[in-house]
């Protein structure tokens, strides 16, 4: 990122903020969601959630069924793992790559980072004395 930044230029990005219900385990499958599809199927979404505190990382497996034409139940299931980081972790990476944190946010309304805020908007520059 330094080197498409002026001497003077920002950068800006956003991260989730995990707060203590997204460290939870659910490991029995729960519904989440229903949905109408573009062909007009009702899908119904369920999931899992298993968090590693070791790795930070969160494995939300999704469950999508839906009725195919013949009737049939259909089920895809599609894991995704999320990787989280924190604030301090973030300012540290930041001063390792030769950043310096200028301010964060809790939303993009500008509102200060607190525990319950859900995004991180991270302010960032190039640090003194790390030219690109």
């Amino acid at each position: 990122m330094r080197e498409h930044l002026t001497p003077e230029g920002r950068f800006v990005f956003s991260a989730f903020f995990p707060g203590p219900d997204a460290l939870e385990n659910v490991p029995e499958e729960k519904p989440w969601f229903t949905y109408t599809d573009l062909r007009g199927r009702e899908v119904r979404v369920s999931g899992t959630e298993l968090y590693d505190p070791v790795r930070q990382v969160k494995t939300e497996t999704a469950y999508r069924r839906w009725l195919d034409e013949a009737g049939r139940e259909v089920l895809q299931v599609a894991p995704l793992a999320l990787r989280y980081v924190f604030p301090q972790e973030i300012e540290a990476l930041l001063h390792y790559n030769g950043f310096a944190l200028d301010a964060w946010y809790g939303d993009w309304d500008g509102s200060p980072l607190a525990g319950e805020s859900q995004t991180m908007i991270v302010v960032c520059r190039v640090a003194a004395g790390q030219a690109t």
